[in-house]
């Protein structure tokens, strides 16, 4: 949306205020109802506070100009009545978020079977969708709910209604609260078990529905598995112990493993590979030496040994073939080892983690001397078809 100044939405929620009257809202709260009306959300409620919310209009429009993915508030207007304990009522602009609800709110107990499968559609849908994105996304997500945190208002973990998805770019914050109490609360074991929750929808998985239904119970834990591998790796970016992470989501989701595939835990090499991947990588460097050390039976040229050879020309001649078994060997495991390095750079990157300068530098060393290897060989090729047909 594009930036209006403030005499501009000033007039524009008079102007929307009266448009909603005898309007059906779109979604209705406890003490709040919102209309979704002309690009904007309109909210009607019994609880404004003008000296929190102007804090926090003021607050989120810093977390605005920092980047942060929150949806502003841009106007308020109120009855003027206080009603004694400092609230009063009226309507409170907003943008409209992008995306859509991480997950729909819904009430289970009073959902026909029918139902209940098209909400489990639904909702596996969503977690395969976020199991796709990449590390950046969860990154994000975590560093905007600390930044929303150390400013001094509070992300309401209780709606996934509150987080908007855009898929494949990012997860959109509304509906923040402000106060005192909320000031420096920043607990990243805390953020981390909230999170956690947001993601695979407390409310629908603690749901008797979904522990009386196996299949469905495994099949969100195997969804969530990757989700919440990506979340551990987020977390521990920002100062968390790998462990530590990994004890507060078994403590809420006790049956997602969070080991990798084949049972080896998420002990991860200097290279960012797991130690399983490690093995794998040795195996297929073995199989790729018994494949050489077969195919150079039949690489080197055969010696021709007719009477026409004097003695000095066979003995040249083995020291040739000598001489370039060495070479191409030397070659061979030159070319391992920038194999393994490369195939370790590009497992990272599949894992979502961004490559150092160095490291993309180190990426373009080892293509320019694949080609100059290449180049090389090919050269040497024709050089032996040469010297074999001067014999």
């Amino acid at each position: 949306m594009q930036n209006i100044s403030r005499f501009e939405t000033h007039n524009k929620i008079g102007e929307l205020i009266k448009k909603v009257q005898g309007m059906e809202s779109n979604t209705k709260g406890s003490n709040k109802e919102c209309f979704f009306i002309d690009g904007y959300a309109l909210l009607k409620t019994k609880s404004i506070n003008e000296q929190e919310l102007q804090q926090k209009m003021k607050i989120e429009k810093q977390l605005k100009e920092k980047g942060v993915n929150i949806v502003p508030t841009l106007e308020y207007q109120t009855d003027g009545i206080d009603d004694g304990f400092g609230f009063k009522k009226g309507y409170i602009l907003q943008e409209i978020a992008d995306g859509q609800p991480l997950h729909k709110s819904v009430n289970v107990q009073r959902m026909n079977e029918t139902e209940l499968k098209e909400v489990g559609t639904e909702y596996i849908s969503t977690l395969k969708a976020l199991q796709t994105e990449r590390q950046e996304f969860y990154d994000k997500f975590v560093s905007d709910w600390i930044e929303i945190t150390k400013a001094g208002l509070k992300v309401d973990p209780s709606k996934t209604s509150n987080f908007y998805y855009e898929r494949g770019k990012q997860i959109n914050f509304i509906d923040l609260d402000v106060g005192e109490r909320f000031k420096g609360n920043i607990e990243l074991e805390t953020i981390c078990a909230e999170m956690a929750v947001v993601i695979a929808d407390g409310s629908k998985y603690y749901n008797s529905y979904f522990k009386e239904n196996p299949q469905i119970m495994a099949t969100t834990n195997e969804a969530l598995s990757p989700i919440f591998k990506k979340l551990t790796e987020s977390f521990v970016r920002q100062g968390l112990d790998k462990e530590q992470v990994k004890q507060i989501l078994k403590g809420r989701f006790p049956e997602v493993n969070l080991d990798e595939k084949d049972g080896h835990k998420l002990e991860q090499t200097p290279e960012g590979l797991s130690q399983a991947q490690v093995e794998r990588m040795q195996k297929d460097k073995e199989a790729r030496e018994r494949t050489e050390q077969l195919m150079e039976k039949f690489r080197t040229p055969k010696v021709e040994t007719s009477g026409k050879l004097n003695r000095t020309t066979l003995k040249n001649d083995m020291k040739r073939n000598i001489i370039v078994r060495q070479i191409d060997k030397s070659e061979k495991e030159k070319k391992e080892i920038d194999y393994d390095k490369k195939r370790a750079l590009f497992k990272r990157t599949g894992k979502g983690i961004q490559l150092s300068e160095r490291e993309n530098q180190l990426l373009e060393e080892m293509e320019r001397q694949k080609a100059q290897a290449e180049e090389e060989y090919n050269r040497k090729q024709e050089n032996r078809k040469g010297q074999g047909q001067l014999h």
